[in-house]
């Protein structure tokens, strides 16, 4: 059986410390790109939340990662 703790052997996020808003012209609200990758051989499903969902939107907050690949979640700050 796997416990909750074996996420971090099947999945990376980088960075790993401490996040920085982007403001720029493409966008009108500050965010910030997490990208995590499945280091497994199987799939892997994600879900991110925030302590404050009133002021950070993650998005895509939920989502099935294949085996291998690699996407990102934007942080938005929405305040």
């Amino acid at each position: 059986a796997s416990s909750r703790a074996d996420w971090k052997k099947k999945v990376t996020i980088s960075p790993v410390q401490g996040i920085t808003f982007i403001k720029d012209s493409s966008n009108e609200k500050p965010y910030f790109n997490l990208t995590l990758k499945n280091m497994s051989d199987q799939h892997v499903v994600f879900k991110i939340k925030t302590t404050n969902p009133n002021w950070y939107v993650v998005k895509p907050n939920m989502l099935v990662l294949r085996s291998g690949k690699e996407t990102q979640a934007s942080i938005i700050f929405n305040h």
